[in-house]
């Protein structure tokens, strides 16, 4: 949803759906939305290369696709939704060692739904950069060890009081 500036970088390829010249009628997707789309074309490419090889599990990121674009704040519509439906029943299964650890220190007690990712995990994922160290909501959100998601989180809840 970003509109491009002025000219664009010399690069191999620049990935925007907001380009004069892009007829994919996306311009309302948050990058994340950008990169899972991106990560789905690189997949199915994979798997035409590569039959023999098992296929990555694009399906299991979908919640941090529905917290971004919850966060956002792009229009809910069309492929933006789908993100947000299907990502918000991926996120109930908290598979997501970083966003699970942010729904115990947020004290959800209730199926994640677009309220929590807006204004109780969100919040919390930005403090680390409003306030300290940037790279602690990545962290988070890449982590698969809990006593380190349950460490930043704890951080970030506290930088976000």
């Amino acid at each position: 949803h970003h509109q491009v500036g002025g000219p664009l970088p010399a690069a191999d390829a620049v990935v925007n759906p907001n380009r004069e010249d892009d007829l994919s009628g996306q311009g309302h997707l948050c990058a994340a939305g950008v990169v899972f789309l991106c990560l789905v074309q690189t997949a199915k490419v994979l798997r035409e290369r590569l039959p023999n090889v098992a296929p990555v599990d694009l399906l299991s990121l979908l919640d941090l696709a529905a917290l971004a674009t919850v966060c956002d704040v792009v229009p809910l519509t069309g492929v933006n939704r789908a993100f947000v439906v299907k990502g918000l029943q991926v996120a109930r299964q908290q598979k997501n060692e970083g966003l699970a650890a942010l729904a115990r220190v947020s004290r959800i007690g209730e199926p994640i739904n677009t309220f929590h990712l807006a204004y109780l995990i969100g919040p919390r994922i930005n403090a680390g950069g409003r306030i300290g160290d940037a790279a602690l909501g990545s962290r988070l959100l890449a982590t698969e060890d809990p006593v380190e998601a349950a460490s930043i989180a704890e951080t970030l809840d506290r930088l976000n009081q």
